[in-house]
């Protein structure tokens, strides 16, 4: 590193390593898979797709980064108000390749502003690790 001239990159391994620790950390990848479940609460009754689409749209229109699902079936004892052996379908909403500050984000406005009538579950998924959900 002697012969340096200030001008150029320098080309050591040195260089190298510390350039890659830190522009290629995991912190600075988006690589978070994020999927959110709503699920009805006792006495609401919405079974039309386009419908809950619309509404959930509405409630997520800060974060573009969503995408309807459609709804997934989920192991009743993960639901809050559901007893029942049969289970509800919650629709869902995923957003891929996202990053941690995003799963913060949709994690506070979850719990600062619930949707009314729903409970939503926060789940995620990252580099390739099994889906965990939010506590």
């Amino acid at each position: 590193m002697a012969n340096w001239d200030g001008k150029t990159r320098p080309a050591n391994d040195t260089y190298r390593t510390n350039y890659n620790d830190i522009f290629n950390s995991k912190e600075n990848h988006e690589n978070i898979n994020i999927r959110l479940m709503f699920e009805p609460k006792p006495g609401v009754k919405c079974n039309v797709n386009k419908m809950f689409k619309y509404y959930a749209e509405n409630y997520l229109s800060d974060f573009p980064e969503f995408e309807f699902g459609g709804y997934i079936m989920l192991n009743t004892l993960e639901h809050k108000y559901t007893k029942s052996l049969s289970g509800e379908p919650f629709y869902q909403f995923v957003a891929n390749n996202v990053s941690k500050q995003f799963l913060d984000k949709i994690t506070h406005y979850v719990k600062i502003n619930p949707m009314e009538g729903y409970y939503t579950h926060v789940h995620y998924k990252e580099n390739g690790e099994n889906e965990k959900a939010v506590a």
